[in-house]
């Protein structure tokens, strides 16, 4: 069995483990076992629905957890309820060098609905994609605690049943050759939706540093290629870069739950566009 690798940020801690992660592993996230709601933020007819329980019902279908995430809190007391993440993998899936996967979205301190979305696992970097609600299923349920286990897997199935959707639109994405200038136009463009509150003049790095390669299997210049790297870049981080007042700096990686799955999606229909539209992203509205 692999290693279990832990990351603790500022925004939360993350687990990653491609053989499945364990329930000692899980029992580190404390939010996802609470069964009760958080009183302090959530009124008495909201109806927490425990991660663990969906976790289970999910492992009942055929799939296993391979990576988890929560968010943080000042709170000591709210950590049990606050946003989680927890990405499913279908057990024994083919060796590939494109997984389908589930993700899981939650939070018992009415900072979330439920949310189960289609998710894509690159192994050549090891990098976990959102695929964006405009091109598949992006089911949310309610925190109504009703019929959850039935909902649940209505819920899977429907999601599994787009996967091949998600692999005819990536087959499209490695058949679109971006040019040099239409690479360094869509950089510029996913460069705005990481710092959308800054001009590019005042962002830590340039878009050219989000075409870095950083191994030979991403050197291509075919749409699928060219969003994996910037995608890498932005969501990892360890850039080299420059602060507002020119001090040298590293990006840092996007750790917190919200902002990740926020960044995946937005970059998923960026990219959708630019290969739906034939256009460049600076000519995009």
């Amino acid at each position: 069995m692999t290693r279990t690798m832990h990351h603790s940020a500022g925004t939360g801690h993350m687990l990653a483990n491609d053989a499945g992660l364990t329930m000692d592993d899980l029992r580190t996230l404390p939010a996802l076992w609470t069964s009760d709601r958080y009183q302090r933020t959530t009124g008495v007819r909201f109806q927490p629905i425990p991660t663990m329980q969906v976790i289970e019902t999910l492992g009942e279908t055929g799939f296993l957890p391979v990576r988890a995430m929560q968010a943080t809190s000042r709170e000591e007391t709210r950590l049990g309820y606050v946003r989680h993440m927890v990405v499913l993998r279908q057990r024994g899936s083919v060796a590939a060098s494109i997984l389908p996967e589930l993700v899981l979205l939650n939070a018992n301190d009415g900072g979330s609905a439920y949310r189960l979305l289609s998710g894509v696992f690159r192994t050549v970097c090891a990098n976990g994609l959102i695929v964006a609600d405009g091109l598949i299923a992006d089911l949310a349920i309610k925190h109504l605690g009703d019929r959850l286990r039935e909902r649940v897997i209505d819920a899977t199935g429907a999601i599994a049943e787009q996967v091949p959707v998600v692999f005819r639109q990536i087959t499209r994405w490695q058949q679109t050759t971006l040019s040099e200038t239409e690479q360094l136009a869509y950089a510029q463009a996913a460069l705005h939706l990481r710092y959308p509150d800054r001009p590019l003049d005042r962002t830590p790095i340039t878009p050219a540093a989000l075409l870095m390669v950083r191994r030979e299997a991403d050197s291509g210049s075919d749409l699928w290629t060219i969003f994996n790297r910037v995608q890498e870049h932005l969501l990892r981080g360890g850039l080299p870069g420059a602060s507002r007042t020119g001090r040298a700096v590293q990006t840092r990686a996007l750790t917190g739950v919200s902002s990740n799955v926020r960044l995946n999606v937005a970059l998923w229909k960026l990219t959708a566009r630019v290969a739906e539209q034939d256009a460049l992203p600076f000519a995009l509205n």
